[in-house]
Order: structure tokens, then sequence, then C-alpha cells
């Protein structure tokens, strides 16, 4: 029947309008009047005024009916739902009683139930500016907050409904949460408050206000009242301009009068945290909720702009070209252009690995590859996150360097004591001429296994003579006293020897002092110092839980050692090696010229509190550009070499090489040694950080930049298309009109009332103790 009526409609629409017809067919085909149904129909004849579109709704109304009428248990179906669930769900709720009804019926229950007399105003605006102006002020004086609930508009004037903040019902996001609700409860009264503003917008943009100002089921309460779009934004742009919270607090605190107080005035860290996180002003690294898209995110970026991913293998995904990776590995491979080149320039002298955890919440570990650079101070080649730190991960990251740096040879080789980073090294690149171990780490493994002897005093005397053996710089001695010691028929120690013999007897190169002399390096301190900086000052000593936060502390971390070169370069740098030259060259001091006798090949100096005897000889070259110079003697650190523990291990420039270094320039020889040519190598260094660190910012570019910009964030809108997709775009727009506001505002700075050193400790705080001295028996416990 639907199907002959809209055939024939079709012909109507489709020929010449031909009304008296239509009528006909509305008379013949409109449906009874079923009142089991709740549906009556008056169909009006089209008149020609109003559109066709409008006119030939009433038939999809009609066809429903009529499909409804021949399915009883249907109609009834509609009956249930459409008829009185909506009106239930329309009814208010009375603050004061058990008393429901419409919003109007309400505001006369009101006045004639519960004798409230509803105070009306109208009011008008030359503006909305004007409107929005009288708005915040009226929410001030009066300890209220309306909220917009609907607007409508039209050719003639726009409709704007705002309502009481606590008007209506409390509806839990959850049914089983996992916080309390906060303490004075829900903003919203679970009733209705007739409280309320209309708001009518003239062509003119004169506006026209209905103000209800009554407000029933509820106190005047600053609690209830939620922080202003404006003031949040106010607060935003302050954070923006990096201001601490506790300064941002103390000046909203002291803004506060003797009469007025606002809710702008109770603001807490938490609602400063709030805000922070709101317009995404907590990190810049977090580019969505969920962590994997925003690491995702992160690599596509530092693909196409710095080219800095060496290999990427996400969770869940499986590589042919890597079958040995399994789908849950997780692999993160960054190593930027100019850290290839220094890897390239420093990597032939010491090559260091080593992995840290804790920089994220899923157990990944960070692998570091180090070089020692002219200043003698580490600086990170590469990056590896994974999930595993095996030999097979290991492989895979050093042969993703080698491809982009080929072969490289260290003359020194530096991990822990396990296997795996030397294994793997050993594997893809080329054999290294030493391979040391962390001093560090071999005398942690000796103390821990110490335990092995009961005896405390036996322990303290084996640990002697492991620091003795290790620290001996004479190899026949040394052999020597490993074997008295190996041969110990102590029984006390037996399980020690045997612990030591397995781990230890077979690999003595790699330990001891005898064969580590002039190699410029003696502990892992630089990886060590590199993973505490990366915890401690950019991770700002706190567990980070997500890995985009890692990433970008990383990228900046490199960032910040490319500044580091650049600034000394041009203006020289104070390094620990620089301090601890001026500090031997103060000790020189005290050693009197005749104490130092001279050799056929150079010096010899005795010591002062052993009956050693110090050998200094000439080393070699002369670093015109060298910064690690000795400014009163002359010479660099690289001039003269000493056979004392000072020199010989910890690659200082010693005293006795100060004193040498003295009596030479004091008799003005002339040393016309070989030179080294630094300043070019200088110059392209420069150049490379330049090239690392400026990017693309001239500003002769920024139209171009702008234009190509606009394109493409036009591109990005056009392809949103869920709701998810949308928030992801507002929370990453969120941040911008706040920084730009802070950074065109003029911010002004506080005054320097004192010159104290920034890093200048507090004094202790006097605090109360007991005098009275403890029995033995409270010791005890």
């Amino acid at each position: 029947m639907f199907q002959q009526k809209s055939e024939k409609l079709e012909t109507m629409v489709l020929s010449p309008i031909n009304a008296k017809a239509l009528d006909s067919l509305l008379k013949e085909e409109s449906p009874r009047d079923d009142r089991s149904h709740h549906m009556r129909f008056k169909l009006t004849p089209f008149d020609g005024k109003s559109s066709w579109s409008i006119y030939l709704r009433q038939f999809e109304a009609i066809a429903t009916a009529n499909h409804c009428t021949e399915q009883e248990k249907h109609m009834k179906s509609h009956d249930d739902i459409n008829v009185n669930a909506k009106s239930k769900e329309w009814r208010k709720q009375c603050g004061l009683c058990d008393f429901r009804d419409s919003n109007k019926n309400l505001i006369s229950h009101f006045q004639m139930t519960h004798g409230i007399e509803i105070v009306t105003k109208t009011l008008v605006f030359a503006s909305e500016r004007d409107f929005h102006d009288w708005k915040l002020k009226f929410e001030d004086e009066t300890i209220a907050q309306f909220v917009k609930r609907s607007s409508r508009s039209t050719n003639k004037c726009k409709t704007v409904h705002f309502t009481c903040n606590r008007s209506g019902m409390f509806k839990p996001a959850c049914i089983k949460r996992k916080r309390h609700i906060k303490l004075i409860g829900s903003n919203k009264i679970n009733s209705y408050c007739p409280a309320s503003l209309k708001l009518i917008v003239q062509e003119d943009n004169t506006c026209n206000l209905t103000l209800i100002e009554t407000h029933v089921g509820h106190q005047m309460e600053l609690g209830h009242v939620n922080l202003r779009k404006e003031d949040r934004t106010k607060i935003a742009q302050r954070i923006a301009t990096k201001v601490p919270f506790s300064e941002i607090l103390n000046e909203v605190r002291e803004s506060v009068t003797e009469s007025d107080v606002y809710r702008r005035h109770l603001v807490t860290r938490k609602d400063l945290h709030n805000i922070e996180k709101g317009f995404n002003l907590s990190s810049f690294a977090i580019r969505h909720p969920n962590d994997a898209i925003s690491v995702e995110s992160w690599i596509n970026e530092m693909k196409q702009k710095q080219n800095c991913i060496l290999f990427y293998k996400p969770q869940g995904a499986i590589l042919d070209e890597e079958p040995q990776l399994k789908a849950n590995d997780f692999v993160l491979i960054i190593m930027t252009p100019a850290q290839k080149e220094f890897l390239l320039k420093f990597g032939s002298d010491v090559i260091c690995m080593d992995g840290t955890h804790g920089l994220n919440s899923y157990n990944f570990e960070l692998t570091t590859l180090l070089v020692l650079d002219n200043l003698r101070e580490g600086f990170p080649c590469s990056f590896l996150i994974s999930n595993r730190s095996d030999k097979e991960i290991m492989v895979l990251f050093l042969t993703k360097i080698r491809n982009e740096t080929s072969f490289i040879k260290p003359a020194i080789f530096m991990s822990d004591m396990a296997e795996t980073y030397y294994n793997s090294w050993i594997e893809t690149m080329e054999v290294p001429e030493r391979r040391l171990y962390c001093s560090w780490h071999v005398l942690r493994a000796w103390r821990k296994n110490l335990m092995k002897i009961k005896l405390k005093e036996k322990q303290e005397e084996v640990f002697t003579t492991l620091r003795a053996l290790m620290e001996e710089r004479d190899e026949q001695v040394l052999y020597r006293m490993l074997q008295i010691f190996l041969n110990s028929t102590d029984t006390d120690i037996k399980d020690f020897i045997k612990y030591f013999k397995d781990n230890y007897s077979n690999n003595i190169r790699n330990w001891a002092y005898a064969f580590r002399l002039n190699c410029g390096i003696n502990t892992n301190m630089h990886l060590e110092r590199l993973h505490k900086t990366i915890k401690y000052l950019y991770m700002k000593g706190k567990k980070v839980k997500r890995l985009d936060k890692a990433i970008v502390a990383l990228m900046t971390l490199i960032r910040d050692k490319f500044f580091d070169k650049l600034i000394s370069g041009h203006k020289g740098k104070i390094c620990s090696k620089i301090k601890e030259i001026r500090k031997r060259h103060k000790a020189s001091e005290y050693l009197a010229n005749h104490v130092i006798i001279k050799t056929e090949n150079g010096w010899k100096i005795p010591s002062k509190n052993t009956k050693e005897l110090y050998y200094v000889e000439k080393a070699g070259i002369i670093c015109n550009n060298c910064q690690l110079k000795c400014t009163e003697c002359q010479i660099c650190i690289h001039f003269y070499k000493c056979t004392c523990l000072d020199s010989a291990i910890k690659y200082n420039m010693c005293k006795h090489i100060h004193a040498v270094a003295g009596l030479m320039y004091s008799e003005n020889i002339a040393d016309n040694g070989p030179q080294e040519e630094t300043e070019a190598n200088e110059v392209s260094e420069r150049s490379l950080i330049l090239r690392e660190i400026s990017g693309n910012k001239l500003k002769s570019k920024m139209d171009e930049e702008k234009q190509a910009e606009l394109i493409r964030l036009k591109k990005h809108f056009e392809q949103i298309k869920t709701p998810e997709e949308w928030e992801i775009y507002k929370k990453i727009i969120a941040p911008l009109s706040p920084t730009l506001a802070a950074t065109r505002s003029s911010v002004t700075q506080f005054p320097v009332l004192s010159n104290e050193p920034h890093n200048k400790k507090i004094k202790v705080q006097r605090a109360l103790f007991s005098t009275k001295k403890k029995s033995k028996k409270s010791k005890k416990q």
C-alpha cells in the first residue's frame, strides 16, 4: 500500500504541480483514527506557501502509522516507550518536596505551595560583549554560575538559554568508581533550580535578557562554583611562560581583599595541575592518551624531520626482514646524523656500552653507546630502547649502526662484566685492541661475593689483597701476587678462591691496572653519569611511566649536548679535567726542583710518602687548540705521561708532570715536537652542530612555511571523521592560544635583591632532640 502511494506521489512530484490531485490522494489514503495507538493525523492541504520538502514529511508519519497498526504488539511497545518514558524523563523534581512536573509548573508550585517569590527581571544590552561582562560580574556578586544549556538561531535572532549549574540530576560516569566523590559532594542537587537566563540576540546585535534570579534547593557556596574559562586561560598563560606553581599561587592569594573572595582565589595546586593538563601544557611529549600512539607520532615526525630513526619495531608487528624478533618485541634505535659523525670521529679511541632501567613502566631497557670526546667527557652516539637486552637485540643494534658508519675498531671497549655487549660487538664490528671491565663493577662484585667468607676479619683481609692485586702496575709482580693468593690453603676462604678462579683468573687483562696503563679510562663513570643525568635532571628525579616522555628527554639531552659543545667551542669550558689540572698545578708548587732528576729518557721524581719512584717522559703531541691545557705551564694533557696512579690510570696531568713542565718553562727550553692541526676539525665540528640544532628557522622562509603548514593543517582537519580524532585535535591545539598570548605579553622580571649563589645550601633548621641516655635494652631493640 505504502509502495503504491509512493509511486503515485513520485509521479505527481515529477509532473507539473497538481494540488487538487494531491489533496484527493490525501483523502483517499489517510489512515484511520486508531486511538489505541495514540496517533491522530490531521493532514494539511498544500497551499503553495511552504516548501515541498516540509509538506511531504507528512507521508512518512502516515506510512509509519499504517505499518504499526497492523502489528498490535509493536503498537504497545510504541505506547510504552515513546509516550510514557519521554513524559517521565522531562518531569523535573522539586527540591523541597516530592512533587514532579515541567519547568513552568514547578515555578508555579514554588510560589503557590512553598511561598517562594520568583524574581524575574528584563534587561537590555547593546552587544553580546556587554552581556558577557555583566554576566561575569553578576555571577561574582551572587556566588552563582550559569551554564549554557541550549541555543537556537533563526533568520531574525538567536536565542540562548543559561541555567544554574546546580540544577539537575547527578549521573555517575561509571557504576563502579575507583575514587570517592569529593567531600562537598556533586554540584548537582538532584532537583530543579529555577534560576536561569534567556538571551535573545537581535540582528543589530542588541540583546534582550530575561533573568530569573531566584535559586531554590541549594545555598550559594563558592565550593560548588567552577573556575571560569577566562580565569583558567589566564592561569594557562602563566603556566605557558614557565612561571612556577608556587609563584602563581602566591600571586592569586596576594590579590585577595577583606571584602571580596571569589572562586579564582580558591585555586589550589591541584587546580593548576588540572589546568596544565587541560591545556596540554604539562608535557609537549604527550600527543595522545595512548602511549603507543603518542610514541608512533613522535617516531613518524623524527623520521621526516631529523632522519634519526635507524630502526623501529612496534609491539604486535612482525617484520619479515628481521625474523628473529618476536611479535611482543619492542625495538627503537636512535642516532642523529651529528651523532654518527661524532662516532666516526672519536670511535677509534674509547667505546662504552651499558644499559639502565627505570625510564618507563613497561620494563623497557635503555642501552647507550658512548664515546669520549676531546674534553674526555662522555658523548652519547646512539640509543636503544628495547624490551629485552640479549645478544639478538644487541647484534641488531650494532648491525644497524654499522650499516650507517661501516666497521669501527676502537682501541678500548668498556662494558660491564656480562659477555652480551662484547660478544655482540666482535660479531658485528672489528675486535677492539683491549677490553676493560669497569673497576667499580669489579669491586662491587667482589664485595658481594665476600659473603662466602664467614669471618668479617677475613673478609677485610681478602678485600685488601684483592685491591692490591687490582692496583699493582708491574705485570711480573702482579702474577707472583696472584699465584700466592690462589695457592692459599686457608679453609675459610676456599669457596671464595674457587669463585675467583672461575671468574677472574683467566681474564686478568680486563680488570688489572697493569694492563690499562695510559688507556685514558678506568671506570664506566661517564655512562653512569649520563644515565643519572637523564633520570634526575631530565626526568626530574621521578619515576616516569610513559615512554614518549623518555624519548623526548633523550632528544632534549642530545640537543643540550650539542649546545654544550657549541658553547665550549666559542667560549671554552671549565670541565672536570681542567679543574683537576688546576688543582694539580697548585700541588706541584710544593715539589722542590732539586727532587727532579733528569734521566736519559725523561725525569724521575721520588714519592714523598713512599719509597716509590715516578718516571715522567714525553708522550708526543702538542695540540694547538686543545682545551685540556695548563695555561701556566703552557702544555696540554697529551704532551707528558707519568707512571703514577693519577696519570697512568686516572688520566690526569699529575703534579709530577706540572713540576717537570714548570722546570722546562723556567729554563726557557723550547719544544718543537709534532703538532696536531685541530683548527680545521673545530670548524667542521661547529658547522655540523649548527646543522643539527638549527633546523629550518630562517625568517625569510617564514611566510612560505606558514602557507605550507596551513595547507597541511587543513588537510588533517578534513580527514577528521570520528569523535576520538576530534578530541585529539582539540587537545593538540589547546596550548596554542595561551602560549602565543604569553609570548606576546610583556613579562616583568623580579628585581635581584641578593647576590648569593644559586646552589647555596639552606641553613639547617633547629630541631629539638632528646638528651636522655638510652639504656642498653633500648639500644638492642
